[in-house]
């Protein structure tokens, strides 16, 4: 790996992008998620509209490095996201 780690993602993200990253997650899960979370849970719905939005966001490649097309965060920030999502 270029920083001579094991790990192919890198050891810490800047932590402004970190943060503005959350902060996005955490405005799509309030706006777009928690108003319809009970009805698509019960529904088992997975609805296109916000599976391409969380395509938008770059969630499918958050561990993914960045000269591969992902985002390239570290695992804290994941795990970060993570929460976020979870909270919907």
């Amino acid at each position: 790996m270029p920083d001579g780690s094991l790990s192919a993602v890198p050891s810490r993200t800047d932590p402004a992008l970190a943060d503005e990253l959350v902060e996005a997650v955490r405005t799509f899960v309030a706006k777009e998620v928690i108003p319809v979370a009970s009805e698509l849970e019960h529904a088992d719905a997975y609805p296109d509209d916000l599976v391409e939005a969380m395509r938008e966001l770059g969630l499918f490649g958050c561990l993914v490095p960045a000269e591969h097309g992902g985002l390239g965060l570290d695992t804290i920030t994941y795990a970060r996201i993570v929460a976020e999502l979870a909270a919907g």
